[in-house]
């Protein structure tokens, strides 16, 4: 029996509509659709645009139908901050504001005093963050604190799509924690937060992982000819479903979610909220499975697809192939520290230049865009090789190999860096992890397969990985 779903990956610069057609056993991925995303800048604050999202799913489901595929199960993954208010009557009640956004960033200590870093970590399982959604919540609270009492719901952005898609709302085990508002304990929305921030009656259902929670409904069949498709809970956090798709034989395994963002973690069968994982800022994440993912991570290549943006704009024609040609055969000697870098930089080529003449303290100067590529690329094998041995340090183990997952599997200039500096073995491949990923907890809900154990099985079927170098 044949089996078609259709996992909806909505990332910071680009969305996709990737099809899973599972056959004898084995998941077969194919792009049918690609968008491009992002935010905007209004009146001094950054927002992304929802509406313009649903048109795009909406315009995958028109290619979807055009190709005359069959669709048996829809889901949406997505990054885990930022959330839109619903108003009482279930309408969309304003632009959600981006987590790059400065006027929070500027204001994300102010809850600081509320309660103590450590003590917030050992109730959420999450380092202080931010961007965080708790520090966003925070901020409406004192600033926008109509906006906050007015409304209905609480949704995160892959569930605010969800619910344009079916009229449900929920939440599920790997949003909360990565924006500072999880009960380690339960892996729900922490209560005491929730009732801190004033949204205790504001949190929409709790949804597990692999069921159906809704369908689409009379407007979707309208607008492009599909009707009544279940829409399944994968486990919405991006980061999540590519780690659930990885085709590991380990029990317990070590990897790079890389994209935007670069998000290391490792596979356990149990959360560590010690003060060593504290001093690491190491997050606590369920896993859709059951598992924990002990995560970290920082920006990754959203710093070069801003780059890119400002090059496009100069009248470069650049890409990624031309720059990573040149920064394989290219060694700068330089790096900065990614903590340094202001993410909300207009003009991302001129913040990486000023960073480097503040850590030189020289008046350096960069030719071309592949030198820019070079620095990036060694500052982030450094920063993931640290970030990794302290992440080994901290859960007491030494892993064999590093799986790396997601668009920067392909950057081979820095996997080969990074390959140098921990001197191991690194698998990449499925530049597609979080559809992948996404796809396998459809077949769940849809009882293709019986369990999390058996999609992993076949994972291990569908997806090979090469090795480094």
């Amino acid at each position: 029996m044949e089996v078609n779903v259709l996992a909806l990956d909505i990332g910071s610069s680009s969305g996709r509509g990737v099809i899973g057609r599972f056959a004898d056993g084995v998941l077969h991925l194919n792009e049918v659709y690609r968008f491009s995303n992002g935010y905007f800048r209004m009146l001094g604050a950054l927002y992304w645009d929802p509406i313009n999202m649903y048109k795009e799913i909406l315009n995958c489901l028109r290619e979807c139908r055009k190709q005359e595929i069959k669709i048996d199960c829809i889901a949406i993954d997505s990054w885990a901050q930022d959330y839109a208010y619903l108003d009482s009557d279930g309408r969309i009640a304003g632009m959600p504001r981006c987590y790059h956004d400065p006027e929070i960033a500027r204001h994300a200590a102010d809850f600081d005093h509320e309660i103590s870093q450590y003590d917030l970590y050992r109730h959420c399982g999450q380092v202080r963050c931010d961007i965080s959604t708790l520090r966003q919540l925070y901020f409406d609270s004192r600033f926008h604190a109509d906006s906050l009492r007015n409304a209905g719901k609480i949704l995160f952005i892959p569930y605010l799509l969800t619910y344009m898609l079916c009229g449900e709302m929920g939440y599920d085990c790997t949003l909360p924690p990565i924006g500072e508002v999880m009960d380690a304990e339960t892996g729900r929305f922490s209560e005491m937060l929730a009732t801190k921030l004033g949204i205790i009656d504001k949190i929409p259902p709790y949804r597990e992982c692999g069921t159906i929670i809704g369908h689409t409904g009379q407007s979707v069949c309208e607008e492009t000819g599909y009707s009544g498709i279940p829409v399944a809970c994968v486990g919405a956090h991006d980061t999540s479903a590519a780690a659930f798709a990885i085709p590991a034989l380990e029990d317990e395994y070590m990897f790079v979610s890389s994209g935007s963002f670069a998000m290391y973690g490792t596979i356990m069968n149990k959360a560590i909220l010690n003060d060593n994982a504290f001093k690491a800022r190491l997050c606590s994440s369920p896993q859709c499975d059951g598992k924990t993912n002990m995560l970290s991570g920082t920006v990754g290549m959203y710093i070069i697809q801003q780059c890119m943006k400002t090059w496009k704009m100069q009248g470069f024609d650049i890409t990624y192939d031309m720059l990573t040609e040149y920064a394989l055969t290219h060694e700068s000697g330089l790096i900065f520290d990614f903590d340094d870098i202001d993410m909300s930089a207009p003009d991302m080529p001129a913040e990486i230049l000023r960073v480097l003449r503040l850590t030189y303290n020289q008046a350096l100067k960069l030719q071309e865009p592949g030198d820019y590529y070079s620095v990036f690329s060694e500052s982030l094998a450094r920063r993931t090789a640290m970030d990794l041995s302290a992440l080994e340090e901290t859960v007491g183990l030494r892993y064999d190999s590093l799986y790396i997952v997601g668009g920067g599997s392909q950057a081979a200039a820095v996997n080969l860096r990074l390959k140098k500096l921990i001197g191991r073995p690194i698998k990449t491949g499925l530049t597609e992890a979080s559809a992948a990923g996404n796809a396998l907890m459809q077949l769940v809900a849809l009882g293709a397969v019986q369990n999390c154990g058996e999609a992993k099985a076949a994972a291990a079927r569908s997806f090979p990985f090469r090795l480094v170098g």
